[in-house]
């Protein structure tokens, strides 16, 4: 869901990163140049889902298995606030992205491939920064929500001795 919703706002601000970048990444300008042209926002969302899926899939395992030592009365309420924490910060850096991309890119950067007729090079800039952006939000993200769980586990923990005496 976060790279669908994600890719519909990023589609919002430069449709050409799909036209001219992600639909060719993803094969869907040869494979499927009709729909491309007639449903560019569906196009957009199997864009998102694409590429985050297995990002998604990566986070879960490793969140759901930090979360292994919770107390069974707590751990999916726990997890759930992990997995919460971990898109916040994805998110937030995301938007940290687009902050950065339009206040301080306006170079393209040397190791980037811009498309030569692009009508709008600074949205589209703009949109790459947010997606490399959000994939390190993912990543710095992934690191709080398991930080968050040790804690959780060494809170309840305490809370058990604590009980005990």
């Amino acid at each position: 869901m976060y790279g669908i919703l994600h890719d519909q706002i990023t589609y919002s601000i430069s449709p050409e990163y799909y036209t001219e970048f992600k639909f060719i990444q993803f094969g869907l300008a040869s494979q499927e140049p009709e729909m491309t042209e007639s449903f560019p926002r569906l196009c957009a969302a199997y864009v998102g889902f694409m590429a985050t899926w297995w990002f998604g899939l990566f986070v879960g395992f490793v969140i759901a298995v930090t979360g292994l030592r919770i107390p069974r009365t707590l751990y999916f309420r726990i997890v759930l606030k992990a997995i919460f924490i971990t898109i916040s910060i994805a998110a937030l850096t995301a938007f940290i992205g687009f902050i950065y991309g339009y206040f301080f890119m306006n170079s393209i950067p040397p190791y980037w491939h811009i498309p030569a007729h692009l009508i709008d090079e600074k949205s589209f800039i703009i949109v790459g920064t947010i997606h490399n952006f959000s994939y390190t939000g993912g990543a710095i993200g992934t690191l709080v929500g398991m930080a968050f769980l040790f804690w959780q586990r060494h809170k309840s923990k305490q809370a058990a001795r604590e009980k005990e005496t």
